[in-house]
């Protein structure tokens, strides 16, 4: 175990510019998540060597001994620990009267600081807002600006889920996330340890778990959606023994951190019964743990009693590994092909009196919720495990939307809330064609901050049994730690927030001006996160003259923004953007545009090819409503290669694959007519899976070409009124023909293109 003092770097995430040692903190103090009150005042109080911090109860000597850490490793200063309280000290006192087991005040003045909680936890939470307070010092003497914050947070579950099994990670690199999580007042990590594709935890009486279990024999290289799927032909995998487990839940409770292990059951099986064949409905001995991501038929017989002899041995030592109240099982995305032919579950749905395998597989869950109680353990599964029936004190984790949640909690059980379109960030982080492979989806910081855990429809009497939501970090595309860290930060920022503060207390707008400091604490931190890039860059945009002027703008206010118009990477030499950069377009431009944060930190580089293109209107006065659309035999692994041996033809009134004309491996063509009503400058937006192309005459206007899950990309284009030709390029390989062309201009919110605009 290495010590707190060791790694308190990631807590040290203190950045206030301009500070020389011994010079006041900026008084315009920024804290993430927010509190929920903070009342700056005039004067400051200034740490220096001896400066001790005083612990007034037992239970806080190991938050008194990482306090003084944290000063160790970030200025230098030796802070002594001690028992009794004086003045010119960092003071922690538990104090009854605080209401909440979180809650905590925060009090500084020019002769001491005093953190009062209720509990540890609240000293804690107090411990990381003073941390928030300190200037970027390296050594010496700091200030802290006089403060009084009174404190706690919304809810009780404030969580980040980790899948280890598509990928591995590290003791350290979990104990690294678990700091990042701390720094931000999350308090549950949800660790996921067995799936498909490997199982990650020792189990000592079933070593095959992990002699077998926890290695596949090769990965898939690309997207799930890359047809046909390729394999990188190398062993994979790892697992943690319970020795290195121990070390991770003590470390997060040293952080105030309850980890939640997932041990998936009846489902995501497939590396357990590739190590125990006799687990599953028809033993095969040739099995392996799964090389593809998605769901594997391959589950927990549900018929067998060995099967739960099996469980009931494995949670056993769970159990004992970790000392929170609840265990996962998963209970999600369970095929029933094996359970509908097996005999054994056949006769144990009629022994049972069971309606069907659904309630078979409540059944099963029931079970294993005895076997936890029975140890002293709660059931949370995800939104699954309400079909056929829930178990009587089950908590439900809902990630199918919020449906789940609202069903659950109406009934009387525990939520977390988990809903894909906030939650899930394996999701994109934006639009644009600079971020690293994901599965799909796009879920911004901004759409994350906006998320209300708490449904508005759900009974006032039930809604106290949301306990709160988490985020999902699922890593079927994330193979390095820098990929994991990118997809997580700052998007927890914006979810920690969520959780803790109050929503009479929360702004977009004050929150993204905090975060300009709060991104140096995470690069303080040694946290890879995603830096704002340069806005309004679509990946073309066509003007209708050759002298145009180009605006840009970032979320991130305080950074700098650096530009070139000769295709070559933008660096801390390259113009410096601070007013709309004016070029002429007799040739093509590639413009790229990167941020540079304060201490240097960039963003990845946006790129906009930029052309002149004088669009002339067809004349064209006979047309028929619709776009004609034309199958093409596949598979594609490209937009531009569409065509080809004909399927069908037809008519489409939007843009969209008709449910007759929908077909996987195959391509598609949209072609006719759009009407333009106003002159101006249109954002056209298209989405997709897999890969499209829009086009309007033969100007590719967005390239939204690849292999994913609901992408989409756009582009600009100036017209005027008139009709113009479009067509619409479009393969797809497994996801069910998803295809939609929204636009924005003169007049027009974003909205899809109405069907009384297109024509053939």
């Amino acid at each position: 175990m290495r010590k707190i003092i060791a790694i308190s770097a990631l807590f040290l995430a203190l950045v206030f510019s301009g500070c020389n040692s011994g010079t006041p903190a900026d008084p315009n103090v920024r804290i993430v998540p927010k509190s929920q009150s903070l009342t700056v005042k005039p004067g400051s109080f200034k740490i220096k060597n001896g400066t001790p911090v005083v612990y007034c109860s037992n239970d806080l000597q190991a938050d008194a001994g990482y306090l003084a850490g944290s000063f160790k490793q970030l200025t230098g200063l030796e802070l002594p620990v001690r028992t009794q309280e004086s003045a010119n000290a960092i003071i922690l006192k538990l104090n009854e009267q605080i209401e909440t087991p979180e809650g905590y005040t925060l009090k500084s003045d020019d002769q001491r600081v005093v953190i009062e909680a209720k509990t540890s936890d609240g000293i804690f939470y107090g411990i990381q807002s003073l941390l928030q307070l300190l200037p970027s010092q390296v050594k010496g003497p700091v200030r802290i600006p006089a403060v009084e914050i009174v404190d706690q947070p919304r809810y009780s579950w404030r969580g980040l889920h980790l899948d280890v099994c598509r990928h591995f990670f590290p003791v350290e690199f979990v104990e690294k996330l678990i700091d990042g999580m701390a720094m931000h007042k999350m308090n549950t990590f949800h660790w996921h340890l067995t799936d498909d594709q490997g199982w990650r935890i020792e189990i000592k009486k079933y070593p095959k778990l992990t002699e077998i279990g926890a290695w596949r024999p090769e990965t898939k290289v690309g997207h799930m959606s890359d047809y046909p799927h390729k394999y990188d032909g190398q062993k994979y995998g790892g697992f943690y023994t319970q020795e290195q487990i121990r070390e991770v839940v003590k470390y997060a409770q040293e952080r105030h951190i309850t980890i939640v292990p997932e041990i998936e059951m009846p489902g995501h099986a497939q590396a357990a019964v590739a190590a125990y064949p006799e687990l599953s409905c028809f033993a095969d001995s040739t099995l392996k743990p799964w090389t593809l991501w998605g769901v594997s038929e391959n589950v927990f017989c549900a018929g067998k009693e060995e099967t739960f002899r099996f469980i009931e041995d494995v949670l056993t030592e769970v159990c004992d590994l970790f000392p929170g109240g609840y265990v996962h099982v998963g209970g999600d995305e369970c095929p029933k092909s094996h359970w509908q032919k097996c005999p054994l579950c056949q006769k144990r749905i009629k022994a049972e009196r069971l309606k069907n395998e659904h309630e078979l597989q409540s059944y099963f869950i029931q079970r294993v919720e005895h076997l936890l109680a029975a140890r002293g353990k709660k059931l949370i599964g995800w939104d699954e495990i309400l079909e056929g029936g829930l178990a009587e004190n089950a908590a439900v984790m809902s990630w199918r939307g919020e449906e789940g949640g609202i069903e659950a909690a109406s009934m009387g059980h525990n939520v977390v809330m988990t809903p894909g379109n906030w939650c899930y960030f394996d999701n994109y982080q934006s639009n644009y064609d600079n971020e690293p492979v994901a599965i799909g989806g796009l879920t911004p910081m901004e759409e994350v901050y906006g998320y209300e855990p708490t449904p508005a429809k759900l009974p006032d009497d039930k809604k106290e049994l949301v306990m709160g939501a988490q985020a999902n970090v699922w890593t079927e595309y994330m193979a390095s730690e820098d990929h994991v860290e990118y997809m997580i930060f700052p998007r927890l920022s914006a979810l920690s927030e969520v959780l803790w503060t109050n929503p009479e207390h929360k702004d977009y707008s004050d929150f993204t001006e905090r975060m300009n400091k709060h991104y140096l604490r995470l690069t303080k931190a040694g946290l890879n996160f995603r830096v704002p890039v340069p806005e309004e860059m679509p990946g073309i945009q066509i003007f209708g003259q050759e002298d145009v002027e180009i605006s840009l703008s970032c979320e991130a206010s305080t950074a700098q923004i650096r530009y070139t118009t000769d295709g070559s990477e933008p660096g801390p030499g390259s113009p410096l953007y601070s007013a709309p950069i004016k070029v002429n377009l007799k040739n093509d431009i590639t413009l790229k545009a990167a941020t540079f944060l304060r201490d240097g930190t960039r963003s990845k580089t946006q790129t906009s090819l930029l052309k002149f293109r004088n669009f002339v209107p067809t004349d064209k006065p006979s047309l028929e409503p619709g776009l004609k659309y034309t199958v093409f035999t596949g598979p594609f692994r490209s937009f531009t290669e569409v065509g080809g041996t004909e399927k069908s033809t037809g008519t489409t009134l939007s843009v969209r694959i008709p449910e007759a004309a929908r077909d996987t491996m195959s391509g598609w063509k949209l072609e006719g007519y759009l009407k333009i009503e106003k002159e101006g400058t249109y954002q056209f937006e298209l989405t997709s899976a897999c890969g499209s192309g829009m086009f309007i005459g033969d100007e590719l206007v967005i390239n939204n070409d690849g292999f994913s899950y609901g992408n989409t990309r756009t582009g600009n284009v100036f017209l005027k009124p008139g009709l113009y030709p479009v067509r619409i390029n479009y393969f797809d390989t497994m996801y069910g023909c998803w295809l939609e062309l929204k636009y924005k201009g003169p007049g027009i919110e974003l909205t899809p293109v109405p069907e009384d605009k297109l024509f053939q």
